[in-house]
């Protein structure tokens, strides 16, 4: 099969935002898919399912986190997954290389709540590699990803949970912005 050449061009600092928050949207979306996911195969089919990665990120102290997640698991990936199997398939057509880079990049994952996450993370990295021909842009925006929704997400959700004191602070605060606000858009209506 012929392959249609598609002219490799740079990609300006406009583009690359904009592809950081479609990987954020697609990250937040197929985080979301993946829980309803899990939460229907345990309710309807008792199964349990196990989400290993998550179990040893969570042993692992931040340090190692940091460089795991961000450094070594971007530039492992998106040389297996990138530069090694696109550059393979490529000649089947960019968007079967792109499909097919995305979904085995989804099951390398390997659970139920990462399959779809990774998927729309896997296309879209292969999007990019196939445009630009930039290994490097995709793990850079690769790393960038793992930081927010590996490292930095989890953390705070851990910092959020570690006491009651800390949701009590949270709904204070809101009470009172709420209250704020009452006042001052409406001075009739106060909570």
């Amino acid at each position: 099969m012929k392959v249609q050449k598609i002219e490799k061009k740079k990609l300006g600092v406009g583009n690359s935002i904009s592809f950081f928050f479609i990987a954020c949207f697609m990250m937040i979306a197929g985080s979301i898919i993946g829980q309803l996911a899990d939460a229907f195969l345990q309710s309807v089919f008792d199964v349990e399912t196990n989400d290993a990665l998550t179990e040893t990120a969570n042993s692992m102290s931040l340090p190692i986190q940091i460089i795991f997640f961000v450094i070594i698991a971007p530039i492992g990936e998106e040389f297996v997954f990138r530069k090694l199997l696109l550059d393979r398939t490529a000649k089947y057509g960019e968007g079967a290389a792109i499909l097919f880079s995305g979904l085995t990049f989804s099951l390398f994952h390997g659970n139920i709540m990462q399959i779809f996450y990774a998927f729309g993370a896997g296309i879209l990295l292969a999007y990019i590699y196939v445009k630009t021909g930039s290994y490097i842009r995709c793990v850079l925006l690769h790393g960038i990803i793992n930081a927010l929704f590996g490292v930095v997400a989890p953390a705070f959700f851990k910092y959020i949970d570690s006491g009651n004191q800390t949701m009590e602070a949270v709904a204070t605060i809101a009470v009172c912005a709420e209250y704020l606000f009452a006042l001052v858009g409406d001075r009739k209506s106060v909570v």
